[in-house]
């Protein structure tokens, strides 16, 4: 499912969810745990269980920039690329 401001939401059979947002952030609920991890565009990552929350390993991260355009890339190693334009708009 997509919403209107470009967050994708999966559900999953087991009743795990994931949360993709426009601008590089990652959520991700599980069920077993109760409880989300949230990864932010920079690789930082936080879980949050029973109202309270605790800093987790970061993700690697590797950033390239374009000669030509001036386009940084940054590539996590979730599986999530972000863009980020000269004119500072964000593909992800």
């Amino acid at each position: 499912m997509t919403t209107q401001e470009g967050t994708v939401i999966r559900q999953m059979r087991n009743r795990d969810a994931e949360v993709l947002f426009p601008d590089g952030v990652k959520a991700v609920f599980s069920k077993q745990n109760l409880e989300w991890i949230v990864t932010n565009n920079k690789g930082m990552r936080r879980r949050y269980k029973d109202g309270a929350y605790e800093d987790v390993e970061r993700i690697p991260c590797a950033m390239e920039t374009d000669a030509v355009t001036l386009a940084c890339m940054m590539i996590r190693e979730d599986n999530v690329v972000t863009v980020t334009y000269k004119d500072q708009s964000v593909f992800c």
